[in-house]
């Protein structure tokens, strides 16, 4: 039997290594296609009445839910939740990835960073 690995994200939470780099991926894929994207998953991630936007450069609910970060009902699933709100940072005017682990140096071994 395979234990599951646990990753600390920069606000405590815990979520396994297998989903974190998953959804980190995920997150990395909508960045290059549509960061817009990622701004409204973070404000869907604060408030679950938060209506997300079709803008000229795509329509946020269907990139999502193309990366299955939110599902028909528009809801986001709690892993999804922690590591999108420990992932993404708004800064200014511009949306960029970080590093979510609270251990960067022996959970980096489990999780490489892209950026």
């Amino acid at each position: 039997m395979t234990s599951e690995v646990m990753c600390t994200l920069l606000n405590g939470d815990k979520v396994s290594s297998a989903m974190l780099t998953i959804i980190h991926n995920n997150l990395d894929s909508i960045m290059n296609i549509n960061p817009l994207a990622l701004l409204d998953l973070v404000e869907k991630c604060k408030d679950a009445s938060y209506k997300l936007s079709v803008t000229p450069f795509g329509d946020s609910r269907a990139i999502l839910q193309s990366f299955r970060l939110i599902d028909d009902s528009e809801s986001v699933l709690e892993d999804i939740r922690k590591v999108a709100l420990n992932s993404i940072r708004i800064r200014q005017s511009s949306i960029v990835l970080v590093n979510p682990l609270i251990d960067r140096g022996t959970e980096m071994k489990i999780f490489q960073m892209t950026r």
